[in-house]
């Protein structure tokens, strides 16, 4: 839900479309139960162009089951993450009650650009949570590195927003992954050749018609 509110909202609204989130339950893996509601609906089409930049913050939010407020879980992950990454821009720590217990840990990735990405590992059983931390610390980096405008995770999910937007809209991703390709075939048999996909040294450029 993190993910889902500090980036796809952000940039679903920069692609046209106003996401509406409200968590109602929160639910952990592994039994869930979480409970929300989520609608959208359209704003004005704009020409689009995402770039990647220079990074702008880092955030690291942590979340965990009240049952695992004694023992610190979300505050240990903090801990995980910062061994990898000690220059976090803002950390946030919750705890809630939920049918099952459980944690997570999200980093969000912002750009001067206007761009976001962001990363999620969930706590498991077995799994200390320093280790989570470390898990999504390590995800974070690689997404840093990665020169693509887009995380792996909103790659595919923009593809048909991106072709209802005016021509010359474009985002770029790091590699083609089955998700990318299938969405990018859906689109083309519903719609036609709305969109274009070439190479660009290392990264991939989508860019519609």
């Amino acid at each position: 839900f993190d993910i889902l509110m500090e980036v796809n909202k952000p940039l679903f609204e920069i692609f046209g479309l106003k996401l509406h989130a409200q968590l109602m339950k929160p639910g952990f893996y592994p039994k869930g139960g979480a409970m929300g509601r989520i609608f959208m609906e359209p704003l004005g089409r704009k020409k689009v162009v995402l770039e990647t930049g220079e990074v702008e913050s880092i955030n690291v939010i942590s979340n965990a089951s009240s049952q695992f407020r004694y023992q610190k879980i979300a505050e240990r992950q903090i801990a995980g993450f910062k061994s990898i990454i000690p220059d976090v821009t803002k950390e946030l720590v919750g705890y809630a009650d939920s049918m099952s217990s459980g944690s997570a840990c999200s980093s969000i990735i912002r750009y001067d650009s206007g761009t976001v990405k962001g990363v999620a590992r969930i706590g498991q059983e077995g799994i200390k949570p320093e280790d989570t931390g470390r898990r999504t610390a390590k995800a974070a980096r690689k997404e840093i590195q990665n020169k693509g405008s887009l995380d792996e995770q909103l790659a595919d999910q923009l593809i048909l927003p991106l072709a209802m937007l005016p021509s010359g809209s474009k985002y770029s991703f790091e590699r083609i992954f089955p998700h990318i390709d299938a969405n990018f075939k859906v689109v083309k048999h519903i719609l036609g050749d709305v969109l274009k996909m070439k190479q660009e040294g290392e990264i991939y450029l989508l860019e519609k018609i």
